[in-house]
């Protein structure tokens, strides 16, 4: 059985489970939310289509969302996209990987030495103050125009919410948490295994779904400026000879991948809070 790390040195016994009334509530909720989603896009969707029919919008320009669904037909039969998602899901996977894990790192030693916290924080609050935008000319003298010049950016897209998460989690950690172990003598490093980590899970995970659409963004931007592929660079060649479907094609299902990437993460975020206890979230 899962324990909570008060659990660790007092040997508490863990919280009762929620009452059948307030699981049933909570059932409720998530169906009705679902249910009103789905009709949420049902209606963005059906206006958008009744617009083009009456000629509000210019089908030069928008497209319609019957036009998208064939342009997606075309394009996945034809197979012109997949080569395109190859290259950003790359460049997305390598750039979120190692951008995530540097800011867990950075993040838990920062969040853990003061003196470390106040020796970075002006450097690391300039750089993220600073638009990575701006460093894209830079990034091609230093690395190229080629995949890793691409994920230069999704890094540097990811590295900060993490880190900046991550810090809050470990300064976070519950004084309580820390008393009982302080109480037991238990050594720092033990202490922050077993204490400080599982306690800022939480934010580490939400760090995590702030990274995922920080990443996406900078997947595209990336490949506007630095691609002759990808996503990103499909969605310019097809604005440039005015397909708005096929571009419209293109970002839907860039934003369906982040939606799916979003509630994984916020999935797995509920199920790890309700294990250890750390999340009272519904």
């Amino acid at each position: 059985m899962a324990t909570t790390p008060v659990e660790v040195f007092e040997g508490e016994a863990p919280a009762a489970p929620l009452g059948g009334s307030s699981r049933r509530a909570r059932k409720r909720r998530a169906r009705r939310r679902t249910i009103l989603g789905f009709a949420g896009i049902v209606a963005f969707f059906v206006g958008w289509q009744v617009l083009y029919e009456l000629g509000t919008l210019d089908p030069l320009f928008f497209g319609s969302p019957a036009g998208v669904f064939k342009a997606y037909n075309r394009l996945l039969i034809e197979g012109d996209l997949w080569s395109d998602l190859e290259v950003s899901g790359k460049e997305f996977t390598y750039g979120f990987a190692i951008g995530s894990a540097l800011g867990i790192v950075l993040g838990v030693l920062i969040g853990w030495m003061e003196w470390l916290d106040d020796l970075t924080e002006p450097v690391l609050a300039a750089f993220y103050a600073t638009p990575y935008v701006a460093f894209l000319p830079l990034i091609i003298i230093w690395v190229g125009i080629g995949l890793w010049s691409r994920t230069v950016i999704v890094i540097w897209a990811t590295f900060f919410p993490m880190l900046i998460n991550t810090v809050a989690g470990v300064k976070n950690t519950p004084p309580e948490y820390l008393r009982v172990a302080d109480a037991f003598v238990v050594g720092r490093l033990r202490v922050l295994g077993k204490v400080v980590l599982p306690s800022s899970v939480p934010y580490m995970l939400a760090g995590l779904r702030q990274s995922i659409g920080r990443a996406l963004v900078a997947v595209i931007v990336a490949e506007f400026y630095l691609a002759n592929d990808g996503i990103g660079f499909f969605i310019t060649q097809a604005t440039n000879a005015y397909e708005p479907d096929d571009a419209f094609a293109a970002i839907l299902l860039t934003s369906v991948v982040g939606i799916v990437l979003v509630r994984g993460v916020g999935v797995f975020e509920r199920r790890v809070g309700r294990k250890w206890g750390l999340s009272q979230k519904t």
